[in-house]
């Protein structure tokens, strides 16, 4: 079974900013309905940019697959293949020894969307008012918070919080976290980096999102928030909107409010 879909991205948008207290912009995103990608690079020089912008060049590549393969299988290769050639490059070059990149992918299909993680770049989804948190991180913080060795709060000041257990690139080989969740009309997806998870509370990401009339003005006022309240990291939100089946079809045209493209790939200068 294949990607078609009867639920169907209405509405999308997204945006990445450098932040406050960083030179550089190691986040890249693509959004090309019915696959939607966030990555969070690391490494020093520019590996980080290099590891996240060569994971969002193979999903969007190979974004074909999703419409032949079965989704969580078309993620799985398409993380796998992400994975092998960031570690091929770090290989290569001794400047890019141990760069990797989270990831954070979603795909819209049938009546749901299949989402896949690696690190702490997170899913959330908002419906009826009520957001979700679809990830768990994948930290050693967030592992510590699980078992009860630390609380929510001392986790937040941890020295270690920014330190992720799991990424693509840094080993030969890594095991996504890949979860679908049913679809309903009006759901509305939220994929970010930690630039804005870290800096802008799940309460206020919910009241924003629900507030908002467009996901364009909301991805903007995201990160606004995120850089007025420190601009920690570099910050990156990609947010679409699902209609199902019958209201599906009444609506023919996506808004796009984004500027999926220009930060796909290429690095934004620095404002």
């Amino acid at each position: 079974m294949g990607s078609k879909s009867n639920a169907r991205v209405v509405e999308r948008s997204a945006d990445s900013d450098p932040g406050r207290k960083r030179a550089t912009n190691q986040d890249r995103v693509y959004g090309e309905a019915p696959l939607f990608v966030v990555a969070d690079g690391m490494g020093g020089h520019q590996g980080g940019e290099v590891a996240a912008a060569l994971a969002v060049e193979t999903f969007r590549e190979k974004a074909q697959l999703c419409t032949r393969a079965e989704p969580a299988e078309a993620l799985r290769t398409l993380v796998a293949e992400s994975n092998s050639r960031i570690y091929a490059r770090a290989q290569e070059r001794s400047e890019y020894k141990g760069m990797g990149t989270t990831l954070t992918a979603a795909l819209v299909h049938d009546d749901a969307v299949t989402v896949a993680q690696v690190g702490d770049s997170r899913a959330y989804r908002l419906r009826a008012d009520a957001l979700e948190q679809l990830t768990e991180d994948q930290s050693v913080v967030a592992e510590l918070v699980r078992l009860g060795a630390l609380t929510p709060e001392e986790a937040e000041h941890h020295p270690q919080r920014s330190l992720v257990s799991r990424a693509l690139g840094t080993q030969e080989q890594v095991e996504p976290e890949i979860r679908t969740h049913a679809a309903e009309d009006g759901d509305i997806y939220v994929l970010c980096s930690v630039g804005l998870s870290k800096m802008v509370s799940d309460s206020l990401l919910r009241e924003i999102i629900a507030t908002g009339e467009r996901l364009g003005s909301t991805t903007e006022k995201l990160i606004a928030l995120a850089n007025e309240r420190g601009g920690d990291d570099n910050i990156t939100v990609c947010l679409f909107r699902l209609a199902v089946p019958d209201e599906a079809r009444k609506q023919t045209t996506v808004i796009d409010q984004s500027v999926i493209a220009r930060v796909a790939t290429a690095e934004r200068p620095q404002k």
